[in-house]
């Protein structure tokens, strides 16, 4: 038995020893080094768009964007998921705007970067709030945002979390994930060939993805021109992970989003709320989810009491769209999201 368990072993540790090893080094989200996000981040120093942008923590990369424009003032702050990450200033007219919306926002980044807004004195006159009705899915257990969790305990003034070690071994886990490993092995030889590398750029028109200099994203070409067909059948048979049981509508979400809102308005700024379509198809499922309409009456409700403004609509008829204006079951296309709220602003 002891001759088979070193056996074992000879094999298993070189393994996941070979493993851990490509994982880190290739590191193909870039979780390893903060180094990447400095790259990035320069680009907003520079006031320069950064394209060929690769997979990283949106949530620290949006934690630097904040600590590098501290003690500014914007007239306009973004907040909300990744359906609000491409709202820029093209949709202003000469106002300043800085967008801090991060891939599947759940209140607690909404309350932890506002916070990192304090710490740092950005302050800002409205405040455009992406609000997506899976924010009060009861059932939503996306934990992206304890990468910045500390600063969500911060806003409550309790030292009591374990947002940091939570993180830390999500790391260590990362090290021995096949899916990681998988990505990585599929990154090798464009790091090697040097694809990977970023540039600084004047115009956010580019092939690769781009980071803008105020915070906003602006998607790959491969993404932008993906083929109306492929659209379609993404919104018929996509289900992001804030949908996943989406059965019932959370108290106290409700209350966490009506006591952040009434903080964001007493401090000063005017409220925008940010209704944002979905494709007609994926539409279409989602008002068969017993949590979706609650989630709609409840914000619309809301705003209608407090008279804060309500920006699109998430049924893409109330705003003659059609299929056409998606790049997938989820996400608007940017020009259509420019249009939408240069009317409305």
């Amino acid at each position: 038995m002891r001759k088979f368990i070193i056996y074992v072993l000879s094999i298993i540790i070189p393994v996941f020893g070979g493993m851990a090893l490509i994982n880190f080094l290739v590191d193909p989200g870039h979780i390893y080094s903060n180094s990447y996000i400095e790259e990035v981040v320069e680009g907003s120093r520079k006031g320069l768009c950064v394209t060929n942008v690769g997979n990283m923590d949106e949530r620290l990369f949006k934690k630097r964007l904040i600590e590098v424009n501290k003690g500014k003032e914007f007239d306009y702050l973004v907040i909300g998921s990744s359906r609000a990450m491409t709202i820029s200033e093209d949709c202003l007219t000469g106002s300043s705007l800085l967008n801090l919306g991060v891939s599947g926002s759940k209140l607690e980044d909404m309350i932890a970067l506002y916070q990192l807004c304090k710490e740092n004195e950005v302050s800002f006159k409205n405040v455009i709030i992406g609000t997506d009705p899976t924010l009060f899915n009861a059932n939503d257990n996306d934990n992206r945002w304890k990468s910045i969790g500390i600063y969500y305990y911060d806003y409550y003034g309790t030292e009591d979390n374990d947002s940091e070690s939570d993180f830390q071994r999500t790391l260590i886990q990362n090290l021995f994930s096949p899916s990681y490993f998988k990505s990585a092995v599929k990154a090798i030889p464009d790091v090697l060939a040097g694809n990977t590398q970023i540039e600084y750029v004047r115009t956010y028109i580019n092939n690769g993805g781009t980071k803008r200099p105020d915070g906003s994203i602006y998607y790959a070409k491969e993404y932008r021109e993906t083929p109306q067909e492929l659209v379609d059948a993404n919104a018929m048979t996509c289900c992001h992970t804030s949908f996943l049981r989406f059965d019932s509508v959370s108290e106290k979400r409700k209350n966490i989003y009506i006591e952040f809102v009434e903080t964001l308005h007493k401090n000063g700024a005017n409220i925008i709320i940010w209704c944002c379509p979905y494709h007609p198809l994926f539409y279409k499922r989602a008002v068969e989810m017993k949590g979706f309409p609650p989630a709609i009456n409840f914000l619309s409700d809301y705003a209608q009491e407090r008279g804060f403004k309500i920006i699109g609509s998430f049924n893409p008829d109330d705003l003659g769209l059609s299929n056409k204006d998606f790049y997938d079951g989820l996400h608007v296309k940017k020009e259509t999201v420019d249009n939408i709220l240069k009317s409305s602003l």
